[in-house]
């Protein structure tokens, strides 16, 4: 069996932030791309990092050298959190 990880507030805001973070130096540095295509376009881009990390994470060879599966879960929650955001814009 594997160690557990403890789970607490402070270390999920800490996460949170450092995704939101990202999430806004990515955004600038695309232009809100992200968004072009409407929820689909988001959707997309998130299956392609949930693909991407179980490539990673089985230890399957890459070509892409020095991709961590760190950067890519970072990549997939942002993803997830602006698909919220644009469900969330889309209601308004």
């Amino acid at each position: 069996m594997t160690n557990l990880v403890s789970v607490n507030r402070k270390d999920l805001v800490d996460v949170a932030f450092f995704v939101i973070d990202v999430i806004m130096r990515k955004n600038h540095d695309y232009g809100d791309a992200w968004q072009r295509q409407g929820i689909n376009g988001c959707m997309a881009r998130l299956a392609d990092k949930l693909f991407r990390i179980e490539t990673l994470a089985n230890g399957n060879e890459i070509l892409v050298q020095g991709e961590k599966l760190e950067d890519t879960l970072v990549d997939a929650i942002g993803y997830a959190m602006l698909g919220l955001l644009y469900l969330d814009g889309m209601q308004k």
